[in-house]
């Protein structure tokens, strides 16, 4: 087989890489529901009294994969926006896409209303919050002020990741570097080698968490989980430009769910029986079990989604279109969306099942009628929420199927 049929092309709509978004996205909303009602000691901006230890035992495996499965699946659309654009373009796309939200969610409402009501609630503010809004322009970080990105740090992390991985993409494009990315796609073709991708990984863990122990999101001191979502983001990028990564997570995707089983069968056999602890016993050098665990719990459970999500959802949907035009602006929303009808609905009493399917289910629809009423159909929201604009004749076309709506409903 030549080289050249080897590299994946550019202009090849991947529908899994599509569909895997999409449930990721709203398996972070599941995610930050659950932390309304999760046990143990993870406090959160609305907590409720009644929580669950199970919850709490199943969110810490979730917490392991799903950002890093979604900045790997960032790393994949960044091969496919640069084969499709020069990187000029990328970055004033990256920019108006990423930075662009980023600041308006953080000077906006949808950061803002977060850390007010946490604040409210933890006693900390008691005024309206228009009262407290201009505290935001004091520029004292949170948590000591006001100021902060929340659930946007996500967007923040991938922004930066953009600009100091071009260098690399670039590279990676040269014939030189082609032939590099098919050596190793050769190599990971070998039974289960793809499995050993999580080493590097693991490296950066050994060399930067002695250091920096806790994960923050705060940029300036989570270099351990930085370079962790950063390097799976590179993964993303290096796997997407070459067909045999694919074939070979399709074609083995059996064997890494069994690892995936037996890593994650591992991990809650440390974790139950250590309950008052994350961190395991040391290994030689400083070198902790969780770190090895968890490590490999992430990469597996990409390869598994990955291998799955080629072999069964790379398939064209009526919907999907619209699903993956709507899900940013979802992810933008949803915690505050949470946040704001949490701090009601934690007072009714419903218990964590009824609790957490009512918030589930308020939030969703909260989110999706804000998209479609509010953001949708205006070009201003829209680029706010990182969406592109429509075209004259897209909003040509929106009103004439409008009004055949209304035409239809009315002989009806």
């Amino acid at each position: 087989m030549q080289q050249n049929n080897q590299i994946t092309s550019s202009k090849e709509r991947r529908h899994d890489v599509d569909w895997l978004r999409i449930l990721l996205i709203f398996s972070v909303l599941l995610f930050h529901v659950g932390m309304v009602y999760r046990g143990g000691n993870e406090g959160w901006h609305v907590k409720s009294k009644q929580t669950s230890e199970l919850l709490h035992h199943v969110m810490v495996q979730l917490h392991i994969w799903r950002m890093p499965l979604l900045f790997f699946i960032s790393g994949v659309g960044t091969y496919f926006a640069l084969g499709i654009r020069n990187h000029r373009r990328y970055l004033k796309e990256r920019t108006k896409r990423l930075f662009f939200p980023l600041l308006v969610g953080m000077f906006g409402i949808i950061v803002p209303i977060q850390v007010y009501i946490e604040f409210f609630v933890a006693g900390k503010f008691k005024g309206s919050f228009f009262e407290f809004y201009p505290t935001i322009y004091e520029f004292v970080p949170y948590p000591n002020g006001s100021l902060s990105w929340h659930h946007l740090w996500f967007i923040l992390y991938l922004f930066i990741y953009s600009l100091i991985a071009l260098p690399l993409f670039l590279h990676f494009r040269t014939e030189r570097g082609k032939k590099m990315i098919d050596k190793w796609a050769g190599f990971a073709e070998r039974k289960g080698a793809l499995l050993l991708g999580f080493v590097p990984i693991l490296l950066s863990q050994i060399l930067l968490r002695p250091f920096f122990p806790n994960e923050t999101h705060a940029l300036v001191n989570d270099w351990p989980y930085f370079t962790f979502g950063w390097l799976f983001f590179i993964a993303g990028y290096i796997i997407a430009s070459n067909q045999r990564f694919w074939e070979t997570i399709k074609n083995q995707r059996r064997l890494f769910l069994i690892a995936w089983i037996l890593a994650t069968g591992f991990l809650y056999y440390n974790y139950l029986a250590t309950p008052k602890t994350w961190i395991f016993p040391k290994l030689p050098f400083g070198i902790r079990y969780w770190w090895i665990n968890t490590t490999m719990v992430a990469w597996f459970s990409m390869l598994v989604a990955m291998g799955y999500g080629y072999r069964y959802l790379n398939k064209k949907h009526p919907w999907l279109k619209h699903l993956n035009e709507g899900i940013y602006p979802f992810y933008i929303l949803h915690q505050p969306v949470i946040i704001v009808i949490g701090f009601f609905l934690v007072n009714w009493g419903l218990g964590v099942f009824w609790g957490f399917t009512a918030l589930t289910i308020l939030s969703t629809l909260a989110c999706i009628l804000i998209y479609l009423l509010l953001i949708r159909p205006f070009n201003v929201m829209r680029v706010i929420f990182g969406m592109k604009p429509k075209t004259a004749s897209e909003q040509t076309s929106s009103v004439s199927e409008s009004c055949k709506v209304e035409q239809a409903s009315m002989k009806a």
